[in-house]
C-alpha cells in the first residue's frame, strides 16, 4: 500500500475518529445486525463481519486476517 491509514486514529477513541470507524457506528445501532457471509471476508471485511450480532456463513465462506501481510493492524476489534 502506497498510503496505509493511520491505525492510530482508526483505532482510536477520539470522537472525531470514531465517526470514520464503522464497526463503531455499527455498535450504535439500537437493532441486532445479522450478517451472512456467501464467499470471501477478507481483512476489513471480516473485521465488519465479527462486528454483527449475528453472523451466518455458507459453506462456501472464507475468513482470511490478512493485515500482517499488507503490513497493517487491525483496528475494527479484530485486535
Amino acid at each position: 500500500l502506497s498510503d496505509p491509514p493511520n491505525a492510530v486514529e482508526q483505532a482510536s477513541d477520539d470522537p472525531a475518529h470514531l465517526a470514520n470507524n464503522p464497526t463503531y457506528q455499527m455498535s450504535l445501532l439500537p437493532v441486532p445486525i445479522i450478517g451472512a457471509i456467501n464467499g470471501y471476508a477478507i481483512t476489513g471485511g471480516m473485521e465488519i463481519a465479527l462486528a454483527c450480532d449475528i453472523l451466518i456463513g455458507s459453506t462456501e465462506a472464507v475468513f482470511k486476517d490478512t493485515h500482517v501481510k499488507f503490513g497493517l493492524a487491525p483496528c475494527w476489534g479484530l485486535s
